[in-house]
C-alpha cells in the first residue's frame, strides 16, 4: 500500500492539482448499517485508515480528494470497459493469459460445495504486486479437466478481476474528466496502448530527471514553497505536451513522455544549469579582481602613505578597501540579477527539484 501511494505521488506531484482516490470507507459503513458487525467494519476500514495516514505522512493531503465510485463488476465487463473507453485493453488480455498460465506459480485445490465443483487457487507472479487468490465455480462456467487448461482458466479469471477493477477506475476518471493514473504495474500492462492519449496521460507517464531517493514529502513541500515557479513549469509542460501530441506519431503516452523529456526538459534544464554556472563564474572572476585591487591598494597605502600625515595613510587604506568592497557588491548584484532572471524561467522549478 505504501509503495502504491509513493508511486502515485511520484507520478502526479509535478503536474496535477488534484488526485482523486476512491472512497473505500463508504461501502463498509453501508454494509455495517445493514449487518452491524463491528469486527468486519474494523477489518474493512483499516486499509482506508492506513491510506489516510500514509497520505498525511507524505504531506500530500491537500492534493487528494476522495470520491464514491461504482464497484467493479465482472458480469457486465465488456459493457463497462466500453463505457470507460478502455475496450482496447481486451486486445492485450489473451497474450497475458497465456503468459500467466505459462510463467506464474499457480496452485489450486478442488473442493465440493453444496453438490457442485469448486476450485480454490493462488497465483504468484512477478507482474503482480502480491499473490492473487480466488476460486472457480462450475455453476458460473465449466471447469476444465487437464492441468494446463485449468491454469489457463485461472489466469483468465485473474485477468477478469483486473479488467473489472480497471474499468471501474477508468469510468470514474472519465466521468470526472480527469486522467486515469494507473500506478498498479499490471494495469499498465493492460493499457499498453491508448487510441488517443491526452495531455494528462502523457504528464502522468513523464519521468522527471530527479533522484528516486528524494523523499516524496520533500518534493511536495518544494511544490508548495515554490508555488509561482511551479505554476510556470506546469504551464510550460502542458504547452510542450500539446505540441508533441500534434505529431500523432504513437498510441502510447509513454512514447510522448520519453520524447518530451529528451527533447524539451533535459535541454532546458541544461540551459538553466549552464546560465547559472556562467553567471557564478563571471561573478567570482569580478569579485576576485575587485579583491585583488583592494589588497594591492591597501598594501601601498600602509607602506607608502601619500603624505607624512598618518591621516593620509588612513584615507588611502579606506579608499582601497572601498574599491574592493564595491567590486564585491557589483559581483554579488550581478549574480543575484542572473539568479532572479533564471527564477522566472519555465524550468527553474525543475532545476530547484533537481538540486536537492
Amino acid at each position: 500500500m505504501s509503495k502504491e501511494i509513493e508511486g502515485l505521488f511520484r507520478h502526479a506531484w509535478h503536474y496535477f492539482d488534484t488526485i482523486r482516490l476512491p472512497d473505500q470507507a463508504l461501502y463498509s459503513v453501508v454494509r455495517f448499517k445493514e449487518q452491524p458487525d463491528v469486527d468486519d467494519l474494523a477489518t474493512t476500514l483499516l486499509p482506508f485508515v492506513l491510506v489516510l495516514r500514509q497520505i498525511q505522512k507524505s504531506g500530500g493531503q491537500d492534493l487528494v480528494a476522495f470520491e464514491v465510485r461504482t464497484p467493479s463488476c465482472r458480469e457486465h465487463l465488456a459493457d463497462h470497459a466500453r463505457d470507460a473507453n478502455i475496450e482496447h485493453a481486451f486486445a492485450n488480455t489473451m497474450p497475458l493469459v497465456k503468459e500467466i498460465a505459462r510463467a506464474a506459480a499457480v496452485t489450486f485445490e478442488p473442493s465440493d460445495l453444496e453438490g457442485h465443483r469448486h476450485l480454490e487457487y493462488r497465483v504468484d507472479y512477478s507482474a503482480f504486486e502480491h499473490s492473487e487468490w480466488g476460486s472457480l465455480c462450475e455453476r458460473a462456467e465449466r471447469i476444465p479437466e487437464s492441468e494446463s487448461a485449468i491454469k489457463q482458466a485461472i489466469a483468465n479469471d485473474v485477468l477478469r478481476k483486473y479488467m473489472a477493477a480497471l474499468s471501474a477506475d477508468a469510468l470514474a476518471a472519465r466521468r470526472s474528466h480527469t486522467a486515469l493514473g494507473a500506478t498498479i504495474a499490471f494495469y499498465r500492462r493492460l493499457l499498453a496502448t491508448h487510441p488517443s492519449p491526452q495531455v494528462e496521460d502523457v504528464a502522468f507517464d513523464l519521468a522527471l530527471p530527479i533522484s528516486p531517493d528524494l523523499p516524496i514529502e520533500l518534493l511536495i513541500k518544494l511544490r508548495r514553497d515554490e508555488k509561482e515557479s511551479f505554476q510556470r513549469f506546469q504551464g510550460a509542460l502542458r504547452t510542450a505536451i500539446v505540441e508533441q501530441l500534434k505529431s500523432a506519431g504513437s498510441d502510447k503516452a509513454a512514447d510522448y513522455a520519453r520524447d518530451i523529456k529528451r527533447d524539451v526538459i533535459e535541454p532546458a534544464l541544461r540551459g538553466v544549469r549552464d546560465k547559472l554556472a556562467a553567471s557564478q563564474k563571471f561573478a567570482v572572476r569580478s569579485a576576485a579582481t575587485g579583491v585583488g585591487l583592494g589588497v594591492i591598494a591597501a598594501t601601498i597605502g600602509l607602506f607608502s602613505p601619500v603624505s607624512a600625515n598618518p591621516v593620509g595613510a588612513g584615507l588611502a587604506v579606506g579608499g582601497a578597501i572601498t574599491l574592493g568592497a564595491g567590486s564585491l557588491k557589483k559581483a554579488n548584484d550581478d549574480l543575484l540579477l542572473a539568479q532572479q532572471e533564471l527564477s522566472l524561467s519555465d524550468m527553474y522549478f525543475l532545476w530547484k527539484a533537481h538540486q536537492h
